[in-house]
């Protein structure tokens, strides 16, 4: 359940070099495992249009020339290399993920700079056996971060030893996990041992009737050379999805507990421990082609740590455009950042309503509008102070367009109103978000 942004380290080579590396790797992959192995490989790519103006919610300037435009594209690569029944090899290949023309080196990822070598990627690489018994183990570098519905996660990569135990009440899982620590990877083997991360996580998946049921447990051990900066984080989850007749839900329910090493210094935020919680929970409707929902969320904030529940990079329900990219949290889900909130809206409340309506077998309609105001007015960040009693409010639309099996147009608009609430900046001129996007998958 780690929520650590992850970044990793790759020595920068001319991109020639690097496209034939690939190339051989894939050829030798292909020719020389395919005779022991199937391959199966499958993909998608999408590239995408955005418009923004006002994003940056720049009230001292309202309307200042700050709306622009840019595109982004993806290519995404999976790759299964299947040698039995019970063992296999799997690889994703991320290729371009960046945007064109945001300003700069701005991009989706900040490790795949279009400008540098590393825009293409091995996200993740790994393999998986399964014994006689039905106990299953994986290992290598996969994806993290996520757990339950998308309530405060943030999709990230660590190495994982991952096994599965079959039991009579569901799937027990223990993960051991490595994410990884920037400063570690600079070279300086005294730095190293002293920056060191290790996660540890024990979860069930089971089911009642109807009812999925998915509770974790993980012990976040974070180690710095900055011995105040070492902390000991306590992460408790229970999630649960199902459906009754035609209604469906999902709702998680989140406890983090963080021991700082440093002693506590009255009125110093850096040196406070805290408790934090977030609940969300998600119901709707679905009679044949309309489905109607509703959605709540909730994350606490601490005063004395300066600290707020995040609410994660990923979340983003009803498909809100505006709020769940851009807005909410700090994009580094549960675990945050230790030195502070700083960035977006952390403890917040959030209401939405949301609907869809399959128009044909081809066209799909969705809209989505919702409210948050952020649970707290004693921040004492110049960064989110301005969000201490403020109130967002966001429409949003969309639709989605199969042309064939394999390829869909899809796009969508939001429109959002910010009031700073406590502080004395005027507000800022209506926000706007607008995309079109095209998606093939193979």
């Amino acid at each position: 359940m780690i929520k650590e942004n992850f970044k990793p380290f790759f020595v920068k080579e001319k991109k020639m070099k690097k496209l034939i590396a690939l190339m051989f790797a894939v050829l030798f992959l292909g020719a020389g495992i395919a005779g022991a192995s199937d391959l199966t490989m499958t993909g998608s790519y999408f590239v995408r249009g955005t418009y923004e103006d006002n994003l940056t919610y720049d009230a001292t300037a309202p309307q200042n020339d700050r709306h622009y435009g840019y595109y982004d594209h993806e290519l995404s690569l999976d790759t299964k290399w299947k040698m039995d029944d019970t063992t296999f090899v799997f690889a994703r290949f991320e290729i371009r993920d960046q945007s064109w023309g945001r300003g700069g080196d701005t991009v989706t990822e900040a490790v795949h700079n279009g400008d540098t070598d590393n825009n293409i990627v091995a996200q993740e690489v790994w393999g998986q056996t399964t014994f006689t018994n039905g106990i299953s183990l994986r290992t290598g570098l996969m994806g993290a971060g996520a757990w339950g519905t998308s309530f405060a996660n943030t999709y990230t990569e660590a190495f994982r030893v991952f096994g599965t135990f079959p039991t009579q009440i569901g799937a027990v899982i223990a993960i051991l996990e490595k994410p990884n620590n920037g400063i570690s990877e600079q070279g300086s083997s005294v730095i190293g041992e002293n920056n060191d991360l290790d996660v540890y996580h024990l979860a069930l998946v089971t089911k009642v009737g109807d009812l999925n049921i998915k509770p974790i447990v993980s012990f976040i051990d974070a180690n710095n050379n900055n011995w105040g900066a070492d902390s000991q984080t306590i992460l408790a989850q229970l999630s649960l999805d199902g459906k009754a007749g035609m209604i469906g839900y999902e709702a998680d329910f989140i406890y983090r507990d963080v021991d700082r090493t440093v002693p506590e210094v009255a009125g110093v935020p850096g040196t406070q421990d805290y408790s934090l919680f977030g609940a969300y929970g998600n119901i709707w409707y679905q009679m044949q082609a309309l489905k109607l929902g509703a959605f709540a969320a909730y994350g606490s904030w601490d005063d004395d740590a300066q600290q707020g529940f995040d609410f994660g990079d990923d979340f983003a329900p009803g498909n809100l455009l505006i709020m769940g990219d851009d807005l909410l949290g700090e994009g580094a889900g549960n675990v945050g950042n230790q030195a502070g909130a700083d960035g977006g809206m952390v403890g917040v409340t959030l209401f939405g309503i949301y609907g869809s309506y399959a128009v044909t077998d081809k066209l799909s309609l969705s809209a989505v509008a919702a409210y948050a105001t952020p649970d707290r007015d004693a921040a004492t960040a110049a960064a989110i102070q301005k969000w201490d009693d403020a109130d967002i409010f966001e429409l949003s639309a969309g639709f989605a367009y199969k042309i064939t099996p394999s390829l869909t147009y899809d796009g969508g608009i939001g429109m959002a109103e910010v009031d700073f609430g406590a502080t004395n900046l005027p507000d800022p001129d209506t926000i706007v978000e607008a995309f079109h996007r095209l998606s093939y998958n193979f």
